[in-house]
């Protein structure tokens, strides 16, 4: 037995998943919300003994292995590690690639790191960090939980410590954290800066953030690890590994944009807060931040840049059916002032966090002169591209009669101004409301006969599963012709298995079979359809009814032929001896077909 299966022998996929997922029984299966998008109504289905879930949603399906990766962003081999670990399993035949070495390297390095920096911050050349630190007002409770530290400003501090420590120049490279001069000689990336320890969901460092500490205009006030094997800024959200209980209980995630926006909310008491790296909210953030909530609490800056990266983060998130609001901020303050300042106020205005249209119609139209012509134009202008992002009507039809109140104009009038300036605009960050929306594409519509096939080897493998009437049911799996040729090849494949094992088992036969062949079987175990169909009716009388009728059709499907081979017959004028016994044959096999349905 490979250790992949071993693995899989020892642990049951819902109780991996159920870590992420509220699972619920649903018969010999557990169901749940899917965790790979927005839904209300379960369509996430667990089945153990087949170590597979399915998303009859989204279509998101595979092993534990596979679950992992997808949700957790584990690489293979950290989710076989993950996983062998749990199942008490030694790996001995599945080497690391030289990646995967790498990247465990890599990981190494960036956790010495972070103690190596939080070290440094207790010792005399930390003393500037600390002062600054002192200066922010950021408390010490914070400054543990974030793992804050301090970088020398020599030029290879962190460099000898990790070459002392054995690794390669490669792997330090790797890491981010050392660059090379002409020369090739190596120095930190990190200077003189107080250092922000950058950890993924899972608690893992896999980049800094550094705030200069000595005024230098060569070098940005804050610089980060360069993009990385583990360290992507898209992905990034400050705070989410800290903070992710506070989300969970609050059912709300405020975002901010920097490190210290963050530490001064959480210490004015609002600390389900999270800092993206970067001014725009990526789809690989609301896919995150799906996990968590369903809705965004927005403070960004409200100049430019800060619309458009609102408008950015409407189109990443209302996809996800996240509610997103805005916390409106006046004179210019940022969220670390803001908090610092006025503790309770700051509690209250993330309390009265504004609908996000709300907040581009009151940012925008205080830009303009609303009493002169140029003025609304301009408005309307820019605020076209706005209700472009709308796709609910309610929604549109409210924000649309505001804005014709605050302009003192004809709604049909601006209503017509809107649409002429969203197809002027940027069409691709999301369609205009008015557009018809895209034609879903055409499934694949399933005969009766098909659909009873189908139906009726779910029954089979539910009989499998629960060692009901096995004889039976394995007989007519054996003995019947399938019009599916998957189908076919699993009932030759079951019949070989079946002659060496007089007491079946679907797991045991399940590992016998292809790989493509188990995910088959397994997803047409967890249709979601068939599940239900089958509600709590008892599985014996099922088999018996489906079975009666899947003879029926298949008659069904033989006479038809067989009366269209007998028309065409029909229409020869003058047939000969072998054509008349063929019609007589013909016409005999229909009337026993149709005695047998009876």
């Amino acid at each position: 037995m490979s250790e992949i299966q071993d693995i899989k022998d020892r642990i049951l996929p819902s109780e991996i998943i159920g870590r992420h997922v509220k699972l619920t029984p649903a018969g010999i299966y557990q169901k749940g919300l899917c965790p790979f998008h927005h839904e209300k109504t379960p369509s996430f289905y667990v089945n153990d003994q087949l170590g597979f879930y399915k998303c009859f949603g989204c279509g998101e399906g595979g092993d534990v292995f596979d679950f992992l990766q997808k949700y957790e962003g584990m690489t293979f081999r950290e989710a076989l590690e993950t996983l062998a670990q749990q199942a008490g399993v030694t790996l001995t035949s599945h080497r690391q690639t030289k990646e995967d070495i790498l990247r465990a390297k890599v990981l190494e390095i960036l956790s010495l790191a972070a103690d190596f920096y939080q070290k440094n911050l207790s010792l005399p050349v930390g003393q500037k960090a600390r002062d600054y630190l002192h200066t922010r007002g950021t408390n010490q409770m914070l400054v543990k939980l974030f793992k804050l530290g301090a970088s020398s400003d020599r030029w290879q501090d962190l460099v000898d410590f990790l070459q002392s420590k054995k690794y390669t120049r490669e792997q330090i490279l790797a890491s981010g954290l050392a660059r090379s001069n002409h020369t090739g000689r190596l120095y930190d990336t990190f200077r003189d800066r107080l250092m922000f320890p950058l950890r993924n969901h899972r608690g893992q460092v896999v980049g800094f953030s550094g705030r200069q500490l000595t005024p230098n205009p060569n070098e940005g006030k804050y610089i980060n690890t360069p993009e990385t094997m583990v360290y992507h800024k898209g992905k990034m959200l400050y705070g989410l590994y800290e903070f992710n209980k506070a989300i969970r209980q609050n059912k709300k995630m405020l975002i901010v944009e920097g490190e210290f926006d963050v530490l001064s909310s959480a210490q004015a008491g609002v600390d389900y807060v999270c800092a993206i790296k970067g001014s725009a909210l990526t789809h690989d953030h609301a896919d995150m931040i799906a996990r968590y909530t369903d809705q965004v609490l927005l403070s960004l800056d409200a100049d430019a840049a800060g619309i458009k990266a609102t408008k950015k983060a409407i189109a990443a998130l209302r996809p996800l059916g996240i509610d997103l609001r805005v916390v409106m901020i006046e004179g210019g303050k940022d969220p670390d002032e803001f908090a610092k300042s006025d503790p309770a106020a700051w509690r209250q205005h993330v309390q009265q966090a504004v609908s996000v249209y709300e907040f581009f119609i009151t940012v925008i139209t205080k830009q303009y002169d609303l009493h002169t012509v140029d003025g609304q134009k301009k408005i309307l202008q820019e605020l076209g591209s706005v209700f472009a992002l709308i796709d609910n009507r309610l929604e549109y039809e409210y924000y649309l009669k505001k804005v014709a109140q605050i302009l003192d104009q004809d709604i049909e009038v601006v209503r017509s101004d809107l649409k002429r300036w969203a197809a002027l605009g940027d069409k691709a960050v999301a369609p205009a409301v008015a557009e018809k929306p895209a034609a879903p594409a055409k499934k694949r519509v399933l005969t009766k006969l098909q659909k009873l096939e189908a139906y009726l080897w779910f029954l089979f493998l539910q009989c499998l599963l629960t060692q009901t009437d096995l004889a039976v049911c394995s007989d007519y799996i054996i003995h019947t012709p399938w019009h599916n040729p998957f189908l076919q090849k699993l009932a030759t494949a079951y019949q070989t298995y079946y002659r060496t094992h007089p007491q079946p088992s679907l797991k045991e036969w399940n590992q016998t079979l292809p790989e493509d062949f188990q995910q088959k079987i397994a997803i047409l175990s967890l249709n979601k359809s068939f599940i239900k169909l089958l509600g709590k009716s008892d599985l014996t009388t099922e088999w018996q009814r489906q079975e009666r009728a899947h003879r029926r059709e298949v008659a069904n499907q033989q006479i038809s032929e067989l009366t269209k081979k007998l028309a065409r017959l029909e229409t020869i004028d003058d047939p000969t001896l072998e054509q008349e016994k063929e019609k007589n044959e013909l016409l005999q096999q229909i009337v026993n077909l149709k005695k047998g349905k009876q």
